[in-house]
C-alpha cells in the first residue's frame, strides 16, 4: 500500500499540470484528512498548536492513522511540520491549500466548457 501511495506523489518529468493538480485532490478527499486540516492551526507559531497525540485524540483518531493521514497532507505540500524535542507539529499551509483552490476554479473555468463557450468568471482569490 505505501509503495503505491508514494508512486502516486512522485514527480515525473511527464506530469502534466492535471497530475499535479489531480494528486492534491485525491490527498484532500477523503474526509478524515477535511477533519485533520480543519483542526490544523493556520501558523507556525506557539499559539493553538497541538502535538500528534493531542490532535488524534481531539479527533478520536488512532495516533498512527492520524500520522498516516498527515504524511499523505505533507506529501501533497497541504501541510507543514516541526520536530520539537520529542514531539512533531503540524499546520496548514494556507498559501498551498488557497493554490489548489485557486487552481482547481482556474481548471473548471479554462477547461470546462459550458454549450461550447469558455466561462469568463474569475476565480476569486
Amino acid at each position: 500500500m505505501d509503495g503505491l501511495f508514494f508512486e502516486r506523489f512522485r514527480k515525473s518529468v511527464t506530469d502534466t499540470e492535471e497530475d499535479i493538480l489531480a494528486r492534491k485532490l485525491w490527498a484532500l478527499g477523503d474526509s478524515v484528512r477535511l477533519r485533520i486540516i480543519s483542526r490544523l492551526p493556520r501558523s507556525a507559531d506557539c499559539k493553538n498548536r497541538n502535538n500528534v497525540s493531542e490532535l488524534a485524540e481531539d479527533l478520536g483518531i488512532p495516533q498512527p492513522t492520524l500520522s498516516h493521514h498527515l504524511r499523505i497532507l505533507r506529501q501533497a505540500g497541504l501541510v507543514s511540520n516541526k520536530r520539537m524535542c520529542r514531539d512533531v507539529y503540524y499546520w496548514l499551509d494556507e498559501a498551498a491549500a488557497h493554490e489548489v483552490a485557486k487552481q482547481l476554479c482556474d481548471y473548471v473555468r479554462d477547461k470546462v466548457r459550458d454549450g461550447g463557450e469558455k466561462s469568463v468568471e474569475p476565480c476569486s482569490e
